[in-house]
Parts: C-alpha cells; structure tokens; sequence
C-alpha cells in the first residue's frame, strides 16, 4: 500500500499491528493455489519474494514451522536509489508531485 500512497500514520499503525490474521489468510490462499497443482507436478515449495516478511519472522515461523528463509545482501549503495526510483514511479500514477528527497525521508524512517 505504502508503495503507491504516502500515508506515514497509516504506516505507523499497520506496522504495530500484528500480522498472524493477514498470514493465516495467506497460508490458506497458498493451500488452495497448491490443491490446483497437478498431482504430478514436481514443484511442492513457494517461493515467496515479500521483504513485508521479514517484520514478522515470529509469526511467520509460528504458522510456516519448516520455512526456510533466504535474505540476499545487497549494497545500501544500489538498494536505496533502486527503492526510490521505484516508489517514484508508483506515486507519478497517484499523484502529479512526487519529492524525491520526501520518498528518501519517508522509506529511511520504514
């Protein structure tokens, strides 16, 4: 959400609040995307690309006991302007002014 809208409080909040609800309906949504597989299809692991997660490894782990959880390192040097240009990008659909410097205030304080 915050990617398209600039919403800090609504940010804030969704932050504090705990994610297991939002999480157990995501297992069950996976479960049913599983059930379509063919039953011979080799393919029996998600991956699952969401940064989000990595807020919530407690109750990630509490309702995915085998995950596996793989975090990349990337250079702060490349990450930061990519994460701006990219929530730039998504706010020009929104709204016809985007601050560079706002965007950068807004994802260091995330």
């Amino acid at each position: 959400y915050n990617t398209l809208f600039k919403v800090p409080s609504y940010q804030r909040w969704l932050m504090e609040q705990k994610q297991y609800p939002a999480l157990l309906f995501h297992k069950k949504y996976l479960q049913v995307l599983q059930s379509g597989r063919h039953p011979q299809s080799e393919k029996k692991t998600w991956l699952l690309k969401t940064p989000w997660h990595m807020n919530h490894l407690e109750e990630i782990w509490e309702l995915y006991p085998r995950a596996k959880i793989i975090m990349p390192v990337r250079s702060p040097v490349g990450l930061i302007p990519s994460l701006g240009s990219l929530h730039a990008r998504f706010y020009g659909i929104v709204s016809d002014e985007v601050d560079p410097k706002d965007i950068g205030r807004f994802q260091f304080w995330r």
